[in-house]
């Protein structure tokens, strides 16, 4: 972990009055931005990284997966998450 930046507005989910109240545990399991994965209680994101360099396997492991935008799918379901290439940035699309 190297690099501590905030998550941008457009990106967060507003707080409700219920999420205010939460304490412990459950307020980790609150929904906060549309990247929920990565994003901490304070509305910040850790950036996570890997180099060839210190970890060549774990590396070419990450570099052999093809991601979304630069595929022939349309849609992918992960859990209960749903994402249409329609509706992602189509800059984020490679060859």
């Amino acid at each position: 972990m190297l690099v501590v930046a905030d998550v941008i507005e457009d990106r967060r989910h507003p707080v409700s009055d219920e999420d205010k109240e939460l304490f412990g545990i459950d307020i980790l399991n609150a929904i906060r931005s549309e990247i929920p994965a990565v994003t901490h209680v304070d509305m910040s994101a850790r950036i996570q990284t890997v180099h060839k360099e210190t970890n060549p396997r774990y590396h070419a492991l990450l570099s052999a997966f093809r991601c979304f935008m630069g595929t022939d799918i349309d849609l992918l379901v992960a859990g209960n998450c749903v994402a249409r290439k329609e509706d992602q940035n189509a800059s984020r699309r490679v060859d």
